[in-house]
């Protein structure tokens, strides 16, 4: 007599093979998701950081930058906003929400910005802002203070 075709215990079997990998596969990419959005959120308010600074340097006028859980504005000394961003992962801060760059592009207190919670996957998550400097790095755990940010 010939068999032909898959019993059904065969095709449970695969179907279940299926079913994890596909699993395995989406929590890969929730996690790799989250990583590149935090990165990129980080990379982002570097940057606005920078043109914020440079802007103070380059127009002789100081510019503050106000920062909340997910909206990030730039001001010009009348206090006109000059760039507002929304982020989508919630941001932590350390001191005052405000911090001005002079029009010699200093910074007036040191700074500490953190992006997702702590223990998150992404290499960078965090931004040091020093009086004549702008770092990324990553938070180590704890409270978003330039102490627990390892620099990179």
């Amino acid at each position: 007599m010939r068999e032909d075709g898959f019993t059904l215990v065969e095709l449970v079997v695969a179907i279940a093979i299926i079913a994890i990998l596909s699993t395995i596969a989406t929590m890969a990419f929730n996690t790799m998701t989250t990583k590149s959005a935090i990165e990129a959120q980080t990379k982002g308010i570097y940057a606005d950081l920078m043109t914020a600074r440079s802007e103070a340097l380059y127009r002789k006028t100081t510019r503050s930058v106000t920062v909340t859980a997910t909206l990030f504005t730039i001001n010009d000394a009348t206090g006109t906003p000059v760039l507002q961003k929304t982020y989508k992962q919630t941001m932590a801060q350390n001191n005052a929400n405000v911090l001005s760059f002079g029009d010699n592009g200093v910074a007036n207190f040191p700074k500490a910005y953190c992006i997702g919670p702590s223990g998150n996957p992404a290499a960078i998550d965090s931004v040091i802002v020093n009086s004549t400097i702008i770092l990324t790095g990553k938070r180590t755990g704890g409270a978003c203070i330039s102490a627990n940010i390892q620099a990179r």
